[in-house]
C-alpha cells in the first residue's frame, strides 16, 4: 500500500524517516540525503522510490550502483577520483574526464583542478609540503614517486600554456579548450 503525503505538511526527510520506521529498515544517510534533495518537491515520487529502495534493501545489499539505477538520479562524477587517476591509469583518466565534461561542460573547472593537482604533486616531489594538509601528502606521495620531476614540470608547463592560450584568444571555445586538455592528458600522463 502506497501512502500519499502532502509535501506542504511533511518534509522529504520526515517522509523518508517515517517510511523507514514503518518498514523497519534504515537507509544509509547518504541515500536519504540524495532522495531528499532530488525528490523534495514530488512527495509521490519520493514515497514510491523510498519504498522501492526499502523493499530492495530487505533482500539485498544496497550499493551506490544499485541506488542510482533504482532511483534514476544522475550520479555526479567525482573530480577527485579523476585527479587520482592522473599518471596511474590513462584509460580511466580519459574516461572520467569525459564523464566530468558531459556532466559540466565548463572545461575551466577541470583545467584549474588539474593545475592545482599538478602543483600539489610538484610540491610533494620537491619535499615542500609544509603548506599541504598531511592527508593530501599521504594520498599523493605514491603518485609523486612514480613520475620524474622533469615529466611533472613538462605537463604542468603544457597545461599552464593551454590556460594562457585560452585567456589570450588562441583557444577560443570551450570545445577547443576541452580538446586541448584531453590531448595533453593523453600525451603526457
Amino acid at each position: 500500500e502506497v501512502k500519499q503525503f502532502d509535501s506542504n505538511k511533511q518534509s522529504a526527510t520526515k517522509i523518508i524517516e517515517n517510511l523507514s520506521r514503518e518498514h523497519s529498515t534504515n537507509l544509509a544517510t547518504k541515500y536519504k540525503t540524495q532522495l531528499s534533495s532530488n525528490f523534495e518537491k514530488d512527495a509521490y515520487k519520493l514515497t514510491n522510490t523510498t519504498l522501492q529502495l526499502i523493499a530492495y534493501s530487505k533482500e539485498n545489499q544496497l550499493t551506490d550502483e544499485i541506488f542510482y539505477k533504482l532511483t534514476d538520479i544522475k550520479q555526479t562524477p567525482n573530480i577527485f577520483a579523476f585527479l587520482d587517476t592522473l599518471f596511474v591509469n590513462k584509460q580511466k583518466t580519459l574516461q572520467l574526464y569525459k564523464q566530468l565534461s558531459d556532466h559540466d561542460p565548463d572545461p575551466y573547472k577541470l583545467l584549474y583542478m588539474i593545475i592545482w593537482h599538478l602543483k600539489t604533486l610538484s610540491q610533494i616531489k620537491s619535499g615542500s609540503t609544509e603548506n599541504l594538509k598531511p592527508f593530501i601528502v599521504q594520498k599523493h606521495s605514491r603518485t609523486a614517486k612514480k613520475i620524474s620531476q622533469t615529466q611533472l614540470n613538462a605537463i604542468l608547463s603544457h597545461i599552464l600554456k593551454i590556460d594562457q592560450q585560452s585567456k589570450t584568444g588562441l583557444i577560443n571555445t570551450n570545445d577547443e579548450l576541452s580538446g586541448a586538455i584531453q590531448m595533453a592528458l593523453f600525451q603526457m600522463t
